[in-house]
């Protein structure tokens, strides 16, 4: 049975090429042989150097950032002009007549896909998902090769890759199983580089972080360190994330959430200190736990660089109002703090307004608006909001 190979990019990975399609250099066989080793496929595009739409593709299409880091990372990718000495030979077999002729091929050769004509950017990623997209067979059969007890690293990532391209389930143990039985030697590999990177816990509530700490070195040569950071840390998000849904509690506990956010520390224990409590913070407001949401924002409040983010301070202002009334005074605390640091803003006295008017203390609420309205004309976009809670004060004062 052909086995689908592919590497999907996920909304939590980080790309590792960012110019469009970059086209391999050699010969087809030479694609072939790097196809194998890569264990990925082919894509050829099958061009005529007189063909207007093959310029059109090679100048709009092949160079948009998107179509590059689906290509890259999925595909060993070939331009063959058809009509030199290597490309006559190439349509004894493929016989293209029409250009651009557009295939996916296996590492052998064979042809998986073959589309005709132009194909727009949204047209080109659709022809290389259809291509990846294994069919219900497929499935099948990987899942009987896993039951049975088939192990090997590189059929692991492609069944862990194939669920998660599907939405089926299983992920979480396919990849404890890959993370089991991968070496050193495999990680050298950019396809199983990106199986790790590229792998969303977001659907199950799992990700084995150990993986992240043990071979970051493999992975910043890869990426950089820079990019290694943020996809870790979208990783991590994607965990918690995950884990809150109530199905997949059994996989995280806040102490788990600390265990999990120190392999961080051994990436960068600088930034760790930095961000730890915004972390807390997000993963106590997505339980609900707001006792330890408060402990830890009014650390980090008192941080170097809590102390100047009055983004945070807002978010963190309306989650508490939203949470519980028990926990106005703190809002009211952090609001006036936004307002005596930055004293043209409307978002701390909208919030204090609606907090004051949510107390049915119409008298405070029409103060706070009045201070915000010194500062605020009628071509200020906050001009019209700032009218409707005014109005709806002025309703309230007159009776």
């Amino acid at each position: 049975m052909r086995i689908v190979s592919f590497l999907l990019t996920f909304f939590v990975c980080a790309s590792l090429t960012s110019q469009g399609i970059s086209f391999f250099e050699g010969s087809f066989d030479e694609a072939k042989e790097l196809a194998a080793k890569e264990g990925k496929l082919i894509f050829m595009d099958s061009y005529a150097k007189w063909c207007g739409p093959c310029k059109r593709m090679a100048r709009d299409v092949f160079t948009v950032e998107e179509v590059g880091d689906f290509f890259n990372a999925n595909f060993v990718n070939l331009k063959m002009d058809m009509e030199t000495e290597e490309g006559r030979l190439l349509n004894k077999t493929y016989q293209v007549a029409v250009y651009p002729t557009l295939f996916v091929l296996d590492a052998d050769g064979e042809i998986i896909l073959r589309e005709k004509g132009y194909r727009d950017a949204r047209g080109l990623l659709q022809v290389g998902r259809k291509a990846l997209l294994p069919s219900e067979s497929q499935m099948l059969d990987m899942a009987d090769q896993f039951q049975s007890g088939e192990y090997d690293v590189l059929f692991l990532v492609d069944y862990l890759q194939a669920l998660q391209w599907t939405g089926k389930e299983g992920q979480s143990n396919v990849m404890a199983k890959l993370a089991e039985s991968v070496s050193p030697s495999d990680m050298q590999l950019e396809k199983v580089q990106q199986a790790f990177l590229g792998y969303s816990p977001l659907a199950s509530g799992y990700y084995p972080t150990h993986i992240l700490k043990d071979y970051q070195n493999v992975f910043i040569d890869q990426l950089g360190k820079e990019k290694f950071e943020e996809t870790v840390l979208s990783i991590l998000k994607g965990l918690w994330q995950g884990a809150t849904k109530e199905e997949y509690g059994r996989f995280i506990t806040p102490e788990d959430f600390d265990t999990y956010y120190d392999v961080f520390k051994s990436i960068n224990n600088k930034r760790y200190k930095r961000e730890v409590y915004l972390w807390k913070m997000a993963f106590a407001e997505a339980f609900g736990d707001w006792d330890v949401f408060l402990k830890a924002a009014n650390t980090y409040f008192k941080s170097k660089a809590g102390k100047t983010d009055e983004t945070t301070l807002m978010s963190a202002s309306w989650s508490l109002y939203h949470s519980d009334p028990i926990y106005d005074d703190q809002v009211l605390a952090w609001t006036n703090r936004v307002m005596e640091s930055s004293a043209n803003q409307s978002a701390p006295y909208f919030l204090q307004a609606y907090l004051f008017m949510r107390q049915e203390n119409y008298e405070k609420a029409d103060e706070v608006m009045q201070r915000c309205m010194v500062f605020l004309t009628e071509d200020s976009p906050e001009y019209k909001d700032a009218s409707i809670i005014n109005t709806i004060l002025e309703t309230q004062l007159s009776r």
